[in-house]
């Protein structure tokens, strides 16, 4: 006897296998952001295999540093001498107060200072212990 319909687990595991290959391809084509295309020793050809290569990713969120200066930190764009951090933590009875000081300098001149406080208050019920 031969089933001729298509039920609720038919279609959940046609999903499954779909997304899953669909996840194979993603995670394959992902992972050749670095060391791609490969060098060949004939002229004009590129190894890029199947899937190709992704486009270049643009960043989303950029560090403080590097709002006021778009070109920083990309090939061609001033690079980074040095980059001093600083953390001072303070612990009093009521609160934790956590103060960074990063110095970034580039090989253009700039420099750049970001400063952060962070204050993370004490619960009273914190000293207490469970008995």
């Amino acid at each position: 006897m031969e089933a001729n319909y298509i039920d609720l687990p038919t279609i959940l595991i046609w999903s499954f296998w779909l997304g899953f290959a669909l996840l194979v391809l993603y995670l394959r084509r992902e992972d050749k952001r670095e060391g791609y295309p490969l060098d060949s020793d004939r002229q004009g050809v590129s190894v890029q295999g199947f899937p190709a290569m992704p486009a270049a990713r643009a960043a989303r969120i950029k560090h403080p540093a590097l709002v006021g200066n778009p070109n920083a930190g990309l090939p061609g764009g001033p690079q980074v001498v040095s980059d001093t951090v600083t953390t001072r933590v303070i612990e009093t009875e009521h609160e934790t107060i956590v103060a960074t000081h990063e110095v970034i300098e580039t090989a253009d001149g700039t420099t750049v200072v970001v400063d952060e406080v962070e204050v993370t208050e004490h619960d009273e019920n914190d000293d207490k212990e469970d008995v």
